[in-house]
């Protein structure tokens, strides 16, 4: 599940999309039928700055540099709520329900309605990030981890690295009853992130990215 403090964040820029009244000259980037504005972009940018934890960012290479960053982070995000279009793939209102009651149950009673307020995000909002993140988890799931092939050997493998992390003459504590699904999950991770970097680049050579040039140089060129 990802981070709350990062959920903040999204629902704070959440927006991007259709607007029905947008001249194409306004986009700063399309992809498909989603688009970012200037505007999506400054709002992510206050969200991110607020939402960073470290030092103000305010020598100019380094504003450029984190904005440059965020503006590929947006880009990534488009690309796969497109693919997600494409396939079809959705979070019915009970998945995200289920996910919300999971993350309320890591806080006290109305704590968590309290982060919200203290944060000035709004519930509906919050959970429309929410949504987005499930969205690019199935996504995740059905167009990576679903193809990625494990082998008994690699299992056997890894149990091996396993019994080997056990300082030598070190009696051997039980193991997990779930010590097979641990390991095919760390090798599921691992593959994962091997592939993501080239699923990722497949993707955005596929789906047509439209960038606004002249919006482009100014939104990056911003000091501070």
């Amino acid at each position: 599940m990802v981070p709350v403090a990062m959920l903040l964040l999204m629902a704070l820029w959440t927006g991007c999309g259709r607007p029905p009244a947008v001249e194409p000259a306004a986009y700063l980037m399309r992809v498909g039928e989603r688009t970012l504005t200037p505007a999506d972009f400054e709002a992510a940018w206050v969200a991110w700055k607020a939402a960073s934890g470290g030092e103000p960012v305010d020598e100019p290479n380094a504003v450029r540099a984190a904005r440059a960053d965020l503006l590929q982070q947006l880009t990534e995000e488009m690309v796969l709520l497109e693919r997600a279009r494409e396939l079809g793939l959705s979070v019915s209102d009970a998945e995200l329900a289920d996910a919300v009651a999971a993350i309320r149950r890591d806080y006290p009673e109305d704590a968590f309605d309290q982060m919200l307020i203290e944060n000035a995000v709004a519930r509906p909002k919050w959970e429309a990030a929410l949504r987005q993140r499930l969205v690019i988890d199935k996504l995740i799931e059905v167009d990576v981890v679903s193809r990625i092939q494990i082998t008994e050997e690699e299992i056997a493998e890894r149990y091996r690295a396993y019994r080997a992390e056990l300082a030598p003459g070190q009696s051997p504590a039980p193991e997990p009853a779930d010590l097979h699904d641990q390991l095919v999950r760390q090798l599921q991770r691992d593959k994962t992130e091997s592939v993501y970097g080239d699923w990722i680049r497949d993707l955005r050579q596929r789906l047509p990215l439209e960038i606004n040039e002249k919006l482009l140089a100014e939104v990056l060129d911003v000091q501070s």
